[in-house]
């Protein structure tokens, strides 16, 4: 059964936000291919020394791609990541909320 608890230990699964950190990557200016090759080295880096990906230290993220900055570990703040999702129905706070009205209005309810 499902639980709130279980729910946001599965959501804070640091692979999950794997995407974004190659999005990260894109914003500092590396085409998505070579960035999605970098998040995928650092994946590995990760697995090999069994640590979750926002455990690598910035120089273990810079052995990987030199355009990893300071800044690249804010990129697993949930609350964050969450907040960046703003495109209708992407899976941002703001937007399961709109949906979350728009179903119980649709469906009649008003909790």
């Amino acid at each position: 059964m499902w639980s709130h608890s279980a729910g946001l230990a599965a959501a804070r699964d640091p692979a999950l936000l794997a995407t974004d950190l190659a999005d990260y990557l894109v914003r500092k200016g590396l085409p998505f291919r070579q960035a999605h090759q970098a998040v995928g080295k650092a994946v590995a880096l990760a697995e090999k020394r069994r640590k979750g990906l926002n455990q690598l230290t910035l120089a273990e993220l810079r052995a990987v791609e030199k355009s990893f900055g300071a800044d690249a570990l804010r990129v697993f703040d949930l609350k964050q990541a969450l907040d960046r999702r703003k495109l209708t129905g992407a899976p941002g706070t703001s937007e399961v909320r709109k949906q979350l009205a728009r179903w119980r209005k649709t469906l009649g309810r008003s909790e």
